[in-house]
């Protein structure tokens, strides 16, 4: 009798020269739990070397044939509309769906929102064109899908009741009667809310952090002439490295349930990216012409 051997998920290969445009793909994947192996290229001449297996893309098994292409347009070298082109014209490629990446671009969705609407397109072509998805392995990773997003949902329930103790405490309050005690120096004043909002970011999700703090902090900074704007960016940025910051930092429970790595080898290793951010985080801070140049071009 023969054995069924176990399919593997269609690859998506994604042409976009924008690096900051791969990995928010990457990250929003990620977040959608996406377990099909993502590929880049940033020009319409890699595409076509991929597909056709030359160059830096002749090692088959290092560039699977994909089973998606999200395609931008607008590339250097050869835009993304002659390689449609060519694809159309290859009665090898043709039979690729190719989606078009026009809603991030558009303002018509979020990278997560496009991610979330690549997945379906991936279940429908891996079911219905390719056949490589069952309704038995789609219900197995919609429930892998639920288990980890039950983890993450977990912790941040941990963090909406540790919030509501520390309102309730008024420990926020005490923070900023400390910060106020400093006296009118600014750096010394950005440099204790930055230290409150790491810390705060080890333990609460960014959404708790600023329903919390922007409050306190508002009328604190602009008494001592840091822009409302330039707040934000603080806040926000502090957030976002408080989010992979041991010991409870969300995206490391999410990368440890997708890769299976543990948790403490993720918070070792992970401290020299949380330097690396607290580098920017301090041009961020103390070097506002860097985040305010937009908004004033912006707003002049």
């Amino acid at each position: 009798m023969a054995m069924n051997t176990p399919r593997q998920p269609i690859t998506i290969l994604m042409a976009d020269d924008d690096p900051d445009d791969r990995l928010m793909t990457q990250e929003a994947f990620t977040e959608c739990r996406l377990g099909n192996p993502l590929k880049f290229v940033a020009d319409g001449e890699e595409l076509m070397d991929y597909l056709h297996h030359r160059g830096d893309f002749a090692d088959e098994l290092a560039a699977p044939r994909p089973g998606l292409i999200l395609l931008d347009l607008n590339m250097p070298r050869k835009d993304g509309r002659e390689a449609l082109r060519e694809i159309r014209a290859d009665p090898a490629l043709r039979g690729i769906p190719v989606v078009i990446l026009g809603g991030i671009y558009g303002g018509i969705c979020t990278p997560t929102e496009a991610a979330g609407i690549a997945v379906v397109y991936s279940i429908l072509v891996g079911m219905f064109i390719y056949r490589e998805i069952s309704w038995k392995a789609l219900i197995e990773e919609a429930y892998k899908s639920a288990v980890g997003t039950a983890q993450v949902m977990i912790i941040l329930a941990g963090a909406a009741v540790f919030a509501w103790l520390m309102t309730r405490f008024r420990v926020p309050d005490a923070l900023a009667t400390s910060i106020f005690a400093l006296g009118s120096s600014r750096t010394a004043i950005l440099l204790m809310m930055n230290l409150i909002l790491l810390i705060a970011g080890m333990f609460l999700d960014p959404a708790s952090i600023q329903m919390i703090m922007a409050p306190l902090f508002l009328p604190l900074a602009v008494s001592v002439g840091v822009d409302p704007v330039h707040l934000g960016l603080i806040m926000v940025v502090n957030g976002a490295i408080g989010m992979f910051t041991p010991p409870f930092g969300l995206n490391l429970f999410v990368a440890s349930g997708i890769t299976g790595t543990p948790l403490a080898e993720l918070s070792r290793k992970v401290w020299v990216w949380v330097g690396l951010s607290l580098v920017a985080l301090g041009l961020i801070t103390y070097v506002p012409g860097i985040t305010m140049l937009l908004p004033g071009l912006m707003f002049r």
